[in-house]
């Protein structure tokens, strides 16, 4: 490539520009070329004197580093011959001018590591002048040790930023945790517009209507059968119970279909779920489902397995406890205590009975989830949806935070890793 004053042409072969009139004295043709290399403020200027008026520069840039082609418009020579130079402090290993009479080259490496671009050229008319802007070559720093005096080296002090810290809130300060809940209960469904006029018509009636105005199927899901064993009064009265429809009244006129079937399920206190194409409606029907169900184990830390239980249960979760009730019957008199005619030995009777209980609040967002606890280990395990069960944990993490000399303290323990995770099937 051929180089010109101010610029570099592309595979054309321009004179070096002729210098501005009020920089130098006439040119003189037939002086020798010597080449020299100095620092400068930018970087390294390379200059070759005796260039006389117009010469022309062809370069290009080798792995080796950078070489240049020079033509001048004269013949002429080397006054000290082929010449190398270095100037390592400036990161040029070798800088070297060779040739003989019109046409010469000029070849300049740098030091290993070190990037050499392009040069800016310039000619006054008798000197040819390449500015390269190559960086010094990097400096290292040795020291000596005395072996009979311990030291250290010098070395720029650096302290790493401060990372933020868990700072326990102030005593008697509140910790807050939020969660937004999704409503289970509100069905997304797709339906034409619903015009319909009901006046204390049974609940169940009304949502098999508007199933099959959708295109739905329609399932009626009662509650469970009484447990064998309850008071016949008991298990009486909760027939009784659920044999009782709720009926409500309704006037929608050209009313979006999901929004009809929510407010008739509203109205009626009756849960309802989505299997596909088909409603499953019922007083209890969140705890049924054809699909998997999660159960995880959490072991708690600070909490005890009742009091986590009877958390779950207040927001809807059906748990359940096992309890051990021991009786003790005691005949007879102690030996210190003996009188005449009295038993001589003391006898001593125990019976253990085994209950199990099961409760639960009636609302909740944990309807549908059930559980129970183990007070040896101190685990609790719920079982329902898999959506369900992660809001448990949310709850479970909550629960369980650390006390200190009985004050409340900000820190709180992670849950450790569930024991065990399983999927059961109804």
């Amino acid at each position: 490539m051929a180089a010109a004053v101010g610029g570099i042409g592309a595979h054309a072969q321009s004179p070096v520009g002729a210098p501005p009139a009020s920089l130098g004295q006439p040119p003189q043709a037939g002086d020798a070329l010597l080449l020299q290399v100095r620092r400068s403020p930018e970087g390294v200027e390379v200059v070759v004197q005796g260039v006389g008026p117009g010469p022309v520069l062809r370069q290009a840039q080798g792995a080796n580093g950078w070489q240049g082609d020079l033509q001048l418009s004269s013949p002429s020579g080397l006054r000290l011959g082929p010449q190398n130079l270095a100037l390592p402090e400036a990161g040029l290993r070798q800088v070297s001018i060779q040739g003989s009479g019109s046409s010469y080259r000029i070849e300049v490496s740098p030091l290993p590591g070190v990037p050499l671009g392009r040069p800016l050229v310039s000619a006054d008319g008798r000197n040819l002048i390449l500015s390269f802007t190559a960086p010094s070559a990097p400096s290292t720093q040795t020291g000596q040790f005395n072996l009979r005096q311990p030291g250290a080296l010098p070395q720029a002090s650096y302290a790493p930023p401060l990372q933020p810290r868990a700072v326990a809130p102030p005593l008697g300060d509140m910790a807050v945790g939020t969660m937004v809940l999704r409503n289970r209960s509100y069905l997304s469904l797709s339906g034409p517009p619903v015009t319909m006029t009901l006046r204390n018509a049974p609940a169940k009636d009304a949502l098999m209507a508007l199933a099959q105005m959708g295109g739905y199927g329609f399932v009626y899901v009662g509650d469970d059968p009484p447990a064998s064993g309850a008071p016949g009064a008991a298990a009486g009265a909760s027939t009784a119970a659920a044999s009782v429809t709720p009926t409500v009244s309704l006037a929608f006129r050209g009313e979006t279909y999901a929004r009809a079937i929510n407010a008739v399920l509203l109205a009626s206190g009756l849960q309802a779920k989505q299997e596909g194409r088909m409603l499953m409606v019922g007083p209890s029907v969140q705890s049924k489902t054809f699909g998997a169900q999660l159960s995880k184990v959490y072991r708690l830390n600070q909490a005890s397995a009742g009091s986590a239980a009877d958390y779950l249960a207040s927001l809807g979760a059906r748990m359940t406890k096992v309890n051990l009730i021991t009786n003790t019957v005691t005949q007879g008199q102690s030996q210190a205590n003996q009188v005449a005619g009295g038993d001589a030995v003391q006898q001593t009777k125990r019976e253990t009975i085994t209950t199990t209980e099961t409760y639960g609040a009636a609302a909740g967002p944990l309807r549908g989830l059930s559980g129970t606890t183990d007070s040896r280990l101190q685990t609790v395990t719920p079982v329902g949806d898999p959506q369900v069960v992660a809001v448990a944990e949310n709850y479970l993490r909550g629960e369980d935070p650390r006390r200190v000399a009985g004050k409340r303290s900000g820190r709180q323990e992670q849950l450790r890793v569930p024991l065990r995770q399983q999927l059961h099937r109804q």
